[in-house]
């Protein structure tokens, strides 16, 4: 028989040791009291984990000399492209134009180290600044910054708790819904610009009434300017989009013709032009955000603001979110790649705290921008650093530049823009698929022209009540024959995933109550765990069927004879 051998702290000591030391009995003590943080350590300091949360760990080592290339050539396409989307979306926020800038490189240097796609670009975005402009109050770009470090707060809070599955409840018709509305919203909000009016209301309806009121007010060469520049935008999405047919003519364009349709792509990809006015050049002072603003010349405290920004440190965190994961997964799939949306949701939360000290407004993933990003051949998220890097270089040495650009071309391109985000397809799909899944929509729809916030809400509402009114009342199909007396109810379980103690004793009244008429209940496909729980329960297990049909065969017994020839058998299946 071997003697005994004492191991501490991975040393495996003589076999002769056969006492251990009181030095020796203070490392193991040490070592139980400390298997806790030990255990913590292990988890939050493991290789694993920081190629976890540190993606640019797990790429950087493999990095080559032409994934540098075309990152920089990426990143500096969607450089050019993100100025001039900047100025115009901070129009939309109701913010000084220089506030679109700021809100569009700290991002995508924060993306750089924490995102797990390498197509997505953080920065403004229509819907965001729109939602942003509910809550800024007439324009305090104080409200927009705590919003975005709030927002960014209750992001990484979620993303480390795993809480992305929230969105899921959010369901395709709302978001339809609310983007549609979103979109409608914004291009009246551009039609004072495109007409040049002044002194129209925020108010959705109130503004629409207020505009025609106004319409004779238009200035003329406004007009056919904005109006000019949407139908030459028209015209350049369409020849963006269109189909050469090259392979099916087997025609191999040469060079320069293939280089004016690359360029006729980008310009019809580009979404806005810069704005007029003067715009504050050099970069912003990295600084904590404020916790106060002045209205009116009174100051608002921390508290007050926060009240004022009331359902939108909820909503908008949530939306930000559901942008992003909805670009990164499109990206994934087609290029074949995984995303982790615990991490994604880290990473933007970290972009959008770090922005805030760089007084960015919230900031989530560009559709517009990822697009052109992937199809200029990006490599890995490093293309951000060359995207804010000519951020940088437009707000130190270009701002003077972007003052000579007229409004209503500005607004004109902003609404041909968001107009592609009016989803008409849906309707009839929802209407070939499932004609309830329109009252959300609608729902979402038209309550959003009231606010975004109650649009999203009641949407969500709407399709929370229609899962608890199926789980309710669940449908029932019968089959037999007429004249039974005796009825057989199969419960089908498939669906069911967890069940607590007090579902189980329901069930068990349940049987009692079908004992005593003389009739049976059964279940069926039920789910290993579930099934568990049941017999623990006291269950009988011979009433718990692997499919319907053996549950409904079973109630008939070929022995039986019946009592009367007008009785006979029925079941009931809930479904």
């Amino acid at each position: 028989m071997a003697s005994p051998r004492l191991i501490l702290d991975g040393e495996d000591l003589p076999e002769t040791a056969l006492t251990a030391t009181a030095e020796d009995q203070k490392r193991v003590t040490r070592y139980e009291d400390n298997s806790c943080l030990n255990a913590l350590k292990e988890k939050c300091c493991s290789k694993a984990c920081i190629r976890s949360r540190l993606p640019i760990v797990e790429w950087l080592p493999k990095y080559r000399l032409r994934d540098l290339q075309c990152d920089i050539i990426a990143g500096l396409t969607v450089g050019v492209m993100v100025v001039p989307q900047a100025l115009a979306y901070a129009n939309v926020a109701e913010l000084p134009p220089q506030y679109g800038l700021y809100a569009s490189f700290m991002g995508v240097f924060v993306y750089c180290l924490l995102g797990t796609s390498k197509d997505v670009t953080v920065g403004p975005t229509a819907v965001m600044c729109l939602m942003v402009a509910e809550y800024s109050r007439h324009g305090d770009p104080n409200y927009a910054i705590l919003l975005a470090l709030l927002s960014g707060i209750i992001q990484i809070i979620m993303g480390f708790l795993d809480l992305g599955f929230v969105v899921n409840f959010i369901s395709v018709p709302v978001i339809s819904g609310f983007t549609s509305a979103a979109a409608i919203t914004i291009t009246v909000s551009q039609l004072k610009d495109l007409f040049g009016l002044k002194d129209i209301p925020r108010e959705f309806f109130e503004r629409i009434y207020t505009i025609c009121e106004k319409l004779p007010e238009t200035k003329p060469w406004d007009a056919c300017m904005g109006l000019s520049c949407i139908v030459v935008l028209s015209i350049l999405k369409y020849m963006k989009d269109y189909d050469y047919k090259d392979e099916k003519y087997n025609y191999v364009p040469p060079k320069w013709q293939r280089g004016c349709r690359n360029f006729i792509w980008l310009i019809g990809t580009e979404d806005t032009v810069t704005l007029t006015g003067p715009i504050v050049g050099g970069l912003p002072p990295f600084a904590v955000p404020s916790f106060s603003t002045v209205e009116n010349n009174v100051t608002v405290g921390f508290d007050k603001m926060m009240e004022n920004l009331s359902t939108g440190i909820i909503v908008i965190p949530l939306i930000g979110y559901l942008e992003n994961i909805a670009i990164a997964k499109t990206f994934a799939r087609r290029n074949k790649y995984k995303i982790d949306p615990s991490q994604e949701l880290i990473a933007l939360g970290f972009a959008n705290v770090i922005s805030s000290f760089a007084a960015s407004l919230p900031v989530t993933g560009s559709f517009s921008r990822s697009a052109v990003n992937c199809a200029s051949g990006v490599r890995t998220t490093l293309a951000g650093v060359f995207t804010g890097g000519i951020v940088l270089l437009a707000l130190a040495f270009l701002t003077n530049w972007f003052y000579y650009i007229p409004k209503p071309a500005l607004a004109a391109i902003i609404i041909t823009a968001v107009l592609g985000m009016i989803d008409f397809s849906i309707v009839r799909k929802l209407w070939k698929v499932k004609k309830l899944d329109l009252l959300p929509l609608l729902v979402s729809f038209v309550v959003s022209f009231f606010g975004l916030e109650y649009g999203i809400l009641a949407g969500v509402g709407v399709s929370i009540i229609f899962i608890l009114q199926a789980a309710a009342m669940p449908r029932i199909e019968i089959f037999g024959r007429k004249g039974s007396t005796r009825k057989c109810v199969v419960i089908d379980c498939s669906h069911i995933f967890l069940i607590d103690y007090t579902t189980t004793q329901g069930f068990i009244q349940i049987l009692e109550e079908f004992k005593r008429f003389d009739s049976k209940l059964h279940f069926a496909e039920v789910h290993p765990k579930i099934r568990r729980i049941l017999i623990a329960a006291g269950i009988d297990e011979s009433i718990i069927f692997p499919t319907v049909d053996a549950a409904t065969n079973a109630f008939y017994d070929p022995d039986r004879e019946l009592e009367e020839d007008n009785q006979s058998d029925f079941c009931m299946t809930f479904l």
